[in-house]
């Protein structure tokens, strides 16, 4: 495919002009394309390649660390925010509403980066949601009941 789009691109007079567009029109561009080797058998082609299959599970463990960088990231900002939102601004539903958008993100890439089947990804689902919204919940319940004021300091002073 990249020799035919290279081949419509012709450089002539310093102007680019379209050859490909009637393909038997120019006898030197037909004759040019039938002495062209294929990308796939370039010298730097097949180099890459053959290194890319070295370091194919280098590059597997790379993506399991970022994916699982990731996760991490969306749950940390998630538990910050919820701490913020209801220890600090007494307001739990965008605390509640910032879990369900971290938790569909981690989801969402959970369901992009691992090959699951589907009855794992809502199992996966309800594990990535019940954390973060356990502590939601609990968090709201203790900042909003008079009676538990010792605890509320504990939690989140």
């Amino acid at each position: 495919r990249l020799n035919s789009a290279l081949d419509n691109l012709a450089v002539q007079d310093g102007e680019l002009s379209d050859a490909g567009s009637d393909p038997g029109s120019d006898s030197a561009t037909s004759a040019m394309r039938s002495t062209e080797a294929p990308v796939s058998m370039l010298k730097h082609m097949t180099l890459y390649r053959e290194l890319q299959a070295k370091w194919q599970a280098f590059d597997a463990y790379a993506r399991v660390s970022m994916a699982m960088g990731a996760n991490q990231l969306l749950h940390a900002i998630s538990y910050f925010t919820v701490r913020m939102l209801v220890s600090e601004e007494r307001s739990p539903w965008p605390a509640f509403a910032n879990v369900a958008i971290m938790t569909t993100c981690a989801w969402m890439l959970a369901r992009m980066d691992l090959y699951l089947t589907p009855g794992i990804l809502a199992i996966a689902g309800f594990l990535l949601l019940a954390p973060p919204s356990i502590t939601t919940v609990g968090l709201t319940i203790v900042h909003f009941s008079t009676a538990h004021r010792f605890f509320s300091d504990i939690c989140a002073p």
